[in-house]
């Protein structure tokens, strides 16, 4: 049997692997866990959703959102600035710390798998 931990790390391990210019996603990764403690999840999602024609920023939006829906925090069908601005504070909070314990993974993984530049 997996913990929420485990399920975490290997969903996150999964996602960044997938991801083809990693500098550019690290750069981004590192910022928003401290974006969502000053500004809140909605903000920095709406960040995210505003400028998803840019890949790394594409790709953060599309791993939350689907850690959501694998948590069932998120319905499959529901886009997810939608299911945010239209949450209860207490919905909100859950998305907001289950994002949090996720991006401690993404980050860890992005930064592990970003080039060293020498």
């Amino acid at each position: 049997m997996r913990n929420i931990q485990n399920e975490r790390a290997a969903f996150a391990y999964e996602r960044v692997s997938s991801i083809k210019d990693k500098k550019k996603f690290f750069s981004l990764v590192r910022t928003v866990p401290a974006k969502i403690q000053m500004t809140g999840l909605a903000t920095t999602t709406a960040f995210l959703y505003s400028k998803k024609k840019e890949e790394e920023h594409k790709e953060l939006y599309n791993i939350i959102s689907n850690w959501l829906i694998t948590q069932k925090l998120l319905k499959k069908e529901t886009e997810l600035m939608k299911a945010i601005t239209q949450s209860t504070n207490e919905q909100y909070r859950a998305m907001a710390n289950e994002v949090q314990q996720l991006l401690i993974w993404v980050k860890r993984f992005a930064e592990g798998m970003t080039p060293n530049e020498k």
